[in-house]
């Protein structure tokens, strides 16, 4: 049974009885008279900091002080997700009232003052920072960045993993302009931020970080702000959690470990171009002195039972991993083979792309990239759900894309491989190939 509660204006707020699968959400897009200070459910943590409603925005004031006399706190709404999946998204613009033209704009994602205490009143401390900031190189030369980023301090010890992931906005006309910001954290430990529609970065905490602890759980997932030498203007604060749980998977619908005889794949496979063979137990190119240029593998009559897919394989084999040629990894492919997918697999890198034309001449629209070190022997998962798509290696979520289904919409449940040579390289074999789909 869902209760339903208006608070003040059309501010909604839904909830289950049963704390364990509850879904909330909770927008509020300021449609009030003008509040100074803001009324409940916004409250100051730490110290009384400026603030107020006015012309149905939010304007968090600049809290800061050059030298540290000034108030240390900020501002925070006592609604906060109750799920391991949730999101939040709000439309901002910063305007710079410092001296120096170093600002920036923090939400700290922990504690809630509902619980008594304030998201920095924590040993692991987790925040978003939307920061301004000058470094000068050894020749005295200054230079602004203008940054998104996710910071990870262990106050105790006094690590600071400052700009674990970020985006650069490249300017000050962007940095200080109006944009709409999503978050989504999955699991409680993936992050991953939009601006305007496109996704920015995407990070997920390892278990293995200090303990462990940076992960985010119940009673650490509110969101509370500060502006330092800025004042910062909200509209539309939506916090909300995911109808749509992270995907559970079934067993294997397909896997081939190509442990056969070299030659032609078989088992159903069917080869576009030549020289896409069994060598060595692995699927990939023959050996020898081939012809540059893709080909590839796929199972053009056994499509999986669904387009929700997850697609797995080990690199390595009879080609290693390479910094200078990809092997693909296509889902979503159409019964022609002409669309999908995919995730494009370097030494040093992964990029997922819309795919179109065929195995041996195919044509890639970049939709992300993610720089890392792959060996042989390493696992990589790409994912399709819904209208997402992402790879995850070593359990941990490295590039998310959204916006697949306009490409390549679920119906198309097709799956492969393709391979290429070039500069007398060949790109990485797959010793092996597993497909599960979502249940």
């Amino acid at each position: 049974m869902l209760d339903r509660v208006h608070y003040r204006g059309n501010v909604m707020y839904y909830r289950k009885r049963s704390r364990p699968k509850s879904k909330q959400g909770r927008l509020d897009d300021f449609s009030r008279a003008d509040e100074n200070p803001p009324k409940q459910p916004w409250r100051p943590w730490g110290d009384m900091t400026p603030a107020d409603i006015t012309d149905g925005k939010l304007y968090i004031r600049d809290s800061a002080s050059f030298f540290g006399l000034g108030p240390r706190g900020g501002w925070g709404s006592e609604y906060f997700p109750l799920t391991a999946n949730w999101g939040l998204e709000w439309s901002m613009k910063m305007t710079d009232t410092s001296l120096v033209a170093q600002d920036y704009f923090t939400i700290f994602l922990g504690k809630n003052w509902v619980y008594g205490g304030d998201p920095t009143a924590v040993k692991y401390q987790v925040s978003l920072k939307w920061e301004h900031y000058v470094t000068t190189d050894s020749n005295d030369n200054r230079e602004n960045h203008w940054v998104a980023s996710m910071w990870l301090d262990d106050k105790d010890s006094g690590i600071d993993v400052e700009r674990k992931v970020s985006f650069d906005m490249g300017n000050s006309a962007t940095f200080y302009g109006t944009h709409n910001w999503r978050v989504k954290c999955v699991n409680d430990n993936t992050f991953i931020l939009w601006m305007d529609g496109i996704v920015r970065w995407v990070y997920t905490i390892p278990a293995s970080l200090e303990g462990g602890g940076f992960r985010r759980g119940p009673g650490l997932r509110a969101q509370a702000m500060r502006s330092a030498f800025c004042d910062t203007e909200i509209e539309n604060w939506f916090v909300y959690d995911y109808v749509a749980p992270p995907p559970t998977w079934s067993a294997d619908e397909f896997y081939d470990n190509f442990n056969r005889a070299n030659g032609a794949p078989g088992n159903g496979w069917t080869t576009v171009g030549a020289n896409v063979v069994i060598n060595g137990n692995s699927l990939g190119l023959a050996g020898g002195l081939l012809a540059d240029g893709s080909r590839g593998a796929w199972r053009s009559s056994d499509p999986a039972s669904s387009g929700h897919m997850r697609l797995s394989v080990t690199l390595g084999g009879a080609h290693g991993v390479a910094s200078a040629q990809a092997s693909s990894v296509i889902g979503r492919m159409n019964a022609a083979g002409n669309i999908g997918i995919a995730l494009n697999i370097f030494s040093n890198k992964i990029y997922i792309a819309k795919f179109s034309g065929s195995l041996s001449s195919p044509t890639w629209s970049d939709m992300g990239t993610d720089d890392l070190t792959l060996n042989n022997g390493d696992v990589v998962d790409f994912i399709l759900n819904d209208d997402e798509a992402w790879a995850e290696y070593n359990g941990e979520i490295l590039l998310y894309v959204d916006g697949i289904n306009a490409h390549s919409p679920p119906t198309n449940r097709y799956y492969g491989t393709r391979f290429n040579r070039g500069a007398f390289v060949n790109s990485v074999a797959f010793n092996d190939f597993r497909v599960k789909v979502k249940v």
